[in-house]
Parts: C-alpha cells; structure tokens; sequence
C-alpha cells in the first residue's frame, strides 16, 4: 500500500505542478510570482515577442511514469 501523500498526482510531471492555491485552500507564494511572470511577458509582448514562426520540424518525448 502506498504512503499518503500531499502531491496532486502520483506519477509523472504533474507532481511538480502543484496549483496557486495550497492544499489548504490559500494562495500559496506562487500567486506572486505567476503574476510577475505575467506582466513580464505583457512588457515582452509590447516588444514583438513572441516571434511566431511555422515550424518546419517538430519533436514529441514521451516518458516511462510507473
């Protein structure tokens, strides 16, 4: 049986995705940062960024979880 956990999911990439808002139901210190994130690629966008392109090639990565 396994242990009890606090993680969101139990395998894969998602564990270190953990949501803005803690397990008990407050913001968590994410909230702050995500938001400077946000106005930081507001200012990027001012300045023609993203560039969008086609790509021509594309490359997919799938790993083993369990």
């Amino acid at each position: 049986m396994r242990k009890p956990s606090f993680n969101s999911h139990s395998g894969g990439k998602e564990q270190a995705l953990f949501g803005l808002v803690d397990h008990d139901g407050r913001p968590s210190w994410k909230v702050g940062e995500f938001g400077q994130i946000a106005s930081e690629f507001a200012k990027l966008k001012t300045m023609g960024f993203p560039r969008y392109r086609n790509p021509e090639v594309a490359i997919a990565y799938s790993f083993q979880t369990n």
